[in-house]
């Protein structure tokens, strides 16, 4: 095994399919790795004495998404024993403007979920639970980002295998899910029922077994006191190496659930397959 195929193995082993997804359904999974005391204290200052840091936390927070997205996508869509093709390097690209063209639209919403609620607040007194809306969609965003990109690779596998790159490949699954959109649903259904049958697992069983272990330990993460800006991006690591640890540790469910659901991909007919190596096909 040579470099190459170490680090893109470990990227996938971390960052892999929908891996990830369960510290978003269930926080407690990244709070786990920490050390509690520490986390209340740097929360409780961040929402009372220094909450001016806590818009950079929510963009630090954010841009740690951001990475992990653009590493999951980068380990699905390069090959392990080969240097980045053409097509790979348009498949990454097109990926990471389609990231932030999706971020763009969220900002949006956002912005228009404040309008919305600054209008009702001032003209109606009508308050709503913003922070309760924001969160919420925060949660859906990056929870369909994960399996939305999930099954994007795995749809279009068999044809970026032929040496296809995303983009078109995508056409030619939107053409395949037209004519036959059983197989996608069924695939598309059992892998998210999967995935979120695993990310219970993981919160409900083994995290228990974990703390079984590793509590008697004593290891955890001591954050330091957001006071400034160097100790608040050093809090930001420490919450992106618990997500590694939670990420190391929830892989064997996600690589059980990849393998079970491989076999379900829907595969091209015939006609894909002579359309893929007609040089003139056009998108």
């Amino acid at each position: 095994m040579n470099f190459r195929q170490f680090c893109i193995g470990l990227l996938r082993l971390l960052f892999g399919s929908f891996n990830g997804m369960q510290v978003i359904l269930y926080p407690m999974a990244l709070v786990f790795w920490l050390n509690i005391n520490s986390f209340q204290y740097v929360s409780i200052g961040l929402f009372t004495s220094h909450k001016y840091y806590f818009p950079l936390l929510i963009f630090l927070v954010v841009f740690i998404l951001v990475v992990l997205l653009i590493l999951k996508n980068y380990s699905e869509l390069s090959h392990p024993n080969q240097k980045l093709s053409q097509e790979q390097k348009n498949s990454i690209a097109h990926t990471i403007i389609g990231l932030h063209k999706i971020l763009l639209v969220v900002m949006f919403a956002v912005g228009l979920i404040y309008l919305v609620y600054a209008f009702l607040n001032h003209y109606y007194g009508i308050s709503l639970p913003l922070s309760t809306i924001y969160t919420s969609l925060a949660r859906f965003v990056s929870v369909g980002l994960i399996l939305g990109y999930a099954l994007r690779n795995a749809w279009t596998s068999p044809h970026r295998e032929n040496g296809m790159d995303v983009r078109r490949a995508l056409v030619m699954v939107r053409k395949d899910f037209r004519s036959r959109p059983r197989p996608f649903l069924l695939h598309g259904f059992s892998f998210i029922i999967m995935a979120l049958l695993a990310c219970g697992i993981y919160n409900n069983i083994v995290m228990n077994v974990l703390d079984f272990f590793i509590g008697r330990t004593g290891f955890s993460l001591h954050l330091a006191h957001a006071t400034g800006l160097l100790p608040l991006i050093y809090d930001v690591f420490l919450l992106f190496v618990a997500l590694l640890l939670s990420n190391l540790v929830f892989s064997p469910l996600v690589l059980l659930v990849n393998s079970l659901s491989h076999k379900m991909i829907p595969q091209p007919i015939v006609e894909d397959l002579d359309e893929e190596n007609d040089p003139q096909e056009q998108e």
